[in-house]
């Protein structure tokens, strides 16, 4: 966990002034420092919860436990669980490919990592959703059938918004990507 605002737990990486994408850019060096013998890295953001939505046999009765069931069933490159803001279209599907998934929850295979992440700060001082929209292009670009929604799980977060930095021009973000490709 990284925290901006209290380096008194030394469970948390103490990042004063990060922003998102620095702060996880951290947790992604501290992860793939040795060892490192995991199969997925699991970026979360710290206010949200994941919850049991639908049972299709898997769950556990911990919504994480059945997400890494999920995982482990699966192997994809990129998951995420149901997000309370994209049910639309999926509502019923155990699993899914959606072009669109928030960073709320984000399930990185080991072997996707070199080509998804870091995330890019290019645009850290205009919106920080521009790093996310650049991780769900490469994605999709590299791993199009191999980007999945568990449906079981949902990430839950009544507090959307908040971030500092929001600007709105997706063309930016778009072809800054395009061209690192």
């Amino acid at each position: 966990e990284v925290s901006r605002h209290d380096p008194s737990d030394a469970n948390i990486l103490f990042f004063e002034k990060s922003s998102w994408n620095t702060g996880r850019n951290k947790l992604l060096r501290a992860a793939l420092a040795p060892p490192n013998d995991y199969t997925y890295l699991i970026f979360l953001d710290g206010d949200m919860e994941l919850v049991e939505h639908r049972d299709y046999g898997l769950n556990t009765g911990n919504a994480y436990r059945t997400f890494e069931r999920y995982l482990t069933e699966w192997e994809p490159a990129v998951a995420s669980p149901g997000f309370f803001m994209h049910v639309k279209g999926f509502d019923g599907q155990e699993v899914s490919i959606p072009y669109n998934f928030d960073a709320i929850f984000n399930a990185f295979h080991r072997d996707a990592i070199p080509l998804l992440l870091p995330y890019t700060t290019q645009w850290d001082r205009r919106s920080w959703w521009y790093s996310q929209y650049s991780v769900i292009m490469l994605s999709a670009a590299f791993y199009n059938h191999h980007r999945l929604q568990f449906n079981a799980v949902r990430a839950v977060n009544g507090e959307s918004g908040g971030y500092e930095q929001r600007e709105d021009e997706w063309e930016r973000p778009l072809v800054w990507t395009l061209q690192t490709l």
